[in-house]
Formats: C-alpha cells, sequence, structure tokens
C-alpha cells in the first residue's frame, strides 16, 4: 500500500528526532548511507505536503534547565564534551536533513519531545492526528511520545508500537534501566538492593 492512501498528508507529520550533527557523527558513523536514507524519506513527505518537525535536543550556557536530579542529563553538565554535542554546529540539525523553509524546529530540554515545548499546541493548531517518527537515538523519545499522546489516543503500547518493536523494545529498556540504576549505585558508592 502506498504511503498516499494510507494516510492524509494534510493531518500528518513527521517528527524527526534528534537528528543533529553532534548525534548523528556518533549514532551513523558506520552507517555512511543513514543521513542520505533519511533525507530521502523527509523529502517524500515533503512532497506529500506532510508537515515535518525537526526536535533538536538544546540548553542554555550553564545548563539551567537540567535538574542534578536528571540522571541522564545531568552527566552533561560536568562533561564539556557532551555539552558540545548540542552547541554551535554539533548541535544543529544535519544539514542533510533541514530544516527547509516549511520545516518546524522545536528544541526539547527533556527526553520528550512533548514535555516543556510547543509541540502539542502546534500539532492541535494544525489538525494533526498521524505522527511519523524518524529519528536516531530515539528509543526513550518514542516512549515520551507514547506516554504524552496515550491520553488522548487511547492506543494500547501494542497497537502503538507493534508486537515486535514492543518486545524487543520492553527488553532494551529493561536492560537501559538497570544498567542506569547500576551506574547510579556505583557513583553514590553503594549498590542498591
Amino acid at each position: 500500500m502506498a504511503i498516499e492512501s494510507a494516510l492524509d498528508p494534510a493531518r500528518t507529520a513527521v517528527l524527526s528526532m534528534d537528528m543533529q550533527a553532534g548525534i548523528v557523527s556518533i549514532y551513523a558513523a558506520s552507517d555512511e548511507g543513514f543521513t542520505q536514507r533519511a533525507a530521502e524519506i523527509l523529502s517524500k513527505c515533503r512532497a506529500l505536503n506532510m508537515m515535518v518537525i525537526h526536535i533538536q535536543v538544546g540548553f542554555r550556557p550553564g545548563l539551567p534547565e537540567v535538574s542534578p536530579r536528571n540522571a541522564i542529563f545531568n552527566a552533561m553538565r560536568t562533561s564539556e564534551r557532551h555539552q558540545r554535542l548540542f552547541q554551535g554546529e554539533m548541535g544543529k540539525i544535519h544539514p542533510a536533513l533541514g530544516p527547509e523553509e516549511k520545516d518546524i524546529v522545536i528544541t526539547k530540554h527533556r527526553i520528550s519531545a512533548f514535555t516543556g515545548t510547543d509541540l502539542d499546541m502546534i500539532l492541535r493548531a494544525n489538525d494533526i492526528d498521524t505522527l511519523i517518527l524518524l529519528g536516531i537515538a530515539t528509543t526513550r523519545p518514542i516512549m515520551g511520545v507514547f506516554f504524552a499522546t496515550a491520553p488522548l489516543t487511547h492506543l494500547t503500547p501494542r497497537q502503538f508500537f507493534g508486537i515486535a518493536f514492543w518486545i524487543g523494545f520492553s527488553l532494551n529498556t529493561v536492560v537501559m534501566e538497570l544498567w542506569l540504576r547500576s551506574s547510579a549505585a556505583k557513583r553514590r558508592g553503594f549498590l542498591m538492593a
């Protein structure tokens, strides 16, 4: 089935998530065709008059948006190398992907693109009811989209992600959470029970 017949392009938006030059250079370093494939997808969606929204991670100098309680982002406070990923040219959307004139760029300060941004308002103002999620290093951001939209869509995780993806994602999430907790416990000098 062609994408044109499956979706109403006027009510569909593509969320291109975390596709910043610095992040792409790390996660797609061994896949030279990644940005080309992603650019083709975005071009096709633009040609169909779908809204393209780039979601980028960004912070003010000194990272005032990051709480010391935020285990994921707080590590950046003490790492200039990690901070550089979200600054200057490294922090911009990868040039092969946009943004183009009609594209929208939203800066997020959390894992979810909905928390603390105007994404929800933009989607509602444009009567968007279908999202295409595209990204890199996006396991948690996709979960953020699910939890932000679940009260509106009434979709179960199985419906949202598909059975195979959900099983793989769940295992990946459990392993990642265990690793994060273990790492945090070691940093504090004790092991969690």
